[in-house]
């Protein structure tokens, strides 16, 4: 999720500190909604809420107001809609909310962008009659803002949070900016400059989707010298699949297998992976998630190590063949197998020193019959009949 790039507090303490404020709210009348923390959802969905009583609705509505005083948003949550906040409801966005749509305020409607909450609206701003727009996190508004009668904006963003405006501002009545008729004192920035100072919000706001969010990736060598890697999402969007990599050396890494992701998904998946190294050592693995539109993000490296005690085996392909053969080995360690071709008279036909792992054999030279390929890699042997037609 986008906070993950933003937040550092936990949001296992925030969530907590926010549920204390809201049972105090609770306690004074005020009753709304606060959304799962490290989720994703949909606002119109009862799954993406948790009500402060039981008799109010299963989700804040829309428009926003009555019954909902307050509405906290945490994980990421989206309307795929306009958004209207009315009635003096208040929504303060601590994470991320986006609105495929307007963000409409009327009647006393208040939103607060906290400082590490990040407010999309792929669409209009409209406020009127009283209402108040507070940013202190990042804000984007992707077509213009008018604000009309009491409607106030203040933006207090500092540092790297700012409130990135497309189309133009305006206002009448007693409409402020910043306490300003100004436009100018709210400090608006521009679509280039958000392009510039985020370019994965940029990406985001303008078609992009939300990376899969790991929660981890684990590798374990078992007793038969497989590596099981297993990973988990806590969420997904737009995911098409997932690619396992293995590196020997931690830096080069190559494809080992591909498992199909979940599309989209606002709840825990699990994932796993089996892979069986030619050799022994320790191994490197990653996973690679894969969007639809081509888009890409990976997981933590995880290692595992495979003992030294895997048996030598020999595999050949094709068998029989007319001249060209390929040699798998193994459980041997690369560069340290070497191979010896013996006719079925016994007579050495060749020999290959620090073979890889994978050996390609030409024996259309030799004379048609049975060969042995016999794989040596310290005190193990291992033999294997090929007939050349």
């Amino acid at each position: 999720m986008y906070y993950k790039f933003l937040n550092d507090i936990p949001m296992k303490k925030l969530v907590t500190i926010i549920a204390i404020i809201s049972l105090a709210c609770a306690a004074q009348g005020q009753q709304g909604f606060f959304s799962n923390d490290n989720a994703q959802g949909d606002w119109s969905s009862a799954s993406t809420w948790t009500k402060s009583a039981r008799w109010l609705p299963n989700t804040p509505g829309n428009p926003v107001r009555g019954a909902a005083a307050y509405v906290d948003v945490y994980g990421t949550v989206s309307q795929f809609r306009d958004l209207i906040v009315a009635g003096g409801s208040t929504v303060t966005v601590y994470d991320t909310l986006i609105i495929n749509g307007d963000l409409i305020l009327r009647g006393g409607g208040v939103v607060v962008v906290e400082t590490n909450g990040v407010l999309v609206v792929r669409g209009r701003l409209n406020g009127s009659g009283g209402t108040v727009t507070t940013n202190e996190g990042r804000a984007v508004v992707t077509e213009n803002l008018t604000i009309v009668g009491g409607a106030d904006i203040i933006n207090n963003a500092t540092g790297s949070n700012a409130f990135y405006l497309y189309g133009t501002p305006s206002r009448s009545g007693g409409a402020r900016f910043n306490g300003s008729r100004n436009p100018a004192a709210s400090n608006f920035k521009s679509e280039t400059e958000l392009e510039n100072d985020d370019p994965t919000l940029y990406s985001l706001v303008n078609g992009g989707t939300l990376p899969v969010e790991f929660l981890y990736a684990k590798a374990q060598a078992d007793d038969d010298h497989n590596v099981i890697i297993s990973w988990a999402t806590a969420s997904e969007i737009n995911n098409d699949y997932f690619v396992v990599e293995r590196s020997s050396d931690g830096v080069n890494y190559s494809l080992v297998g591909k498992v199909e992701g979940a599309g989209n998904s606002d709840h825990i998946l699990t994932y796993e992976f089996m892979d069986r190294p030619t050799a022994s050592g320790t191994f490197y693995y990653r996973v690679k998630q894969v969007d639809f539109d081509g888009q890409y993000d990976y997981s933590e490296i995880a290692t595992a190590t495979v003992e030294n005690d895997m048996p030598l085996e020999l595999s050949a392909y094709p068998n029989p063949t007319s001249g060209p053969i390929t040699l798998n080995i193994f459980g041997g360690d690369n560069n340290a197998v070497k191979i010896v071709v013996r006719s079925m008279h016994g007579e050495v036909k060749k020999v290959i020193e620090n073979a890889q792992q994978s050996v390609v054999l030409d024996l259309s030279s030799f004379p048609k019959g049975y060969y042995f390929m016999e794989a040596y890699y310290g005190q193990k042997k291992e033999i294997l009949k090929v007939i050349l037609n």
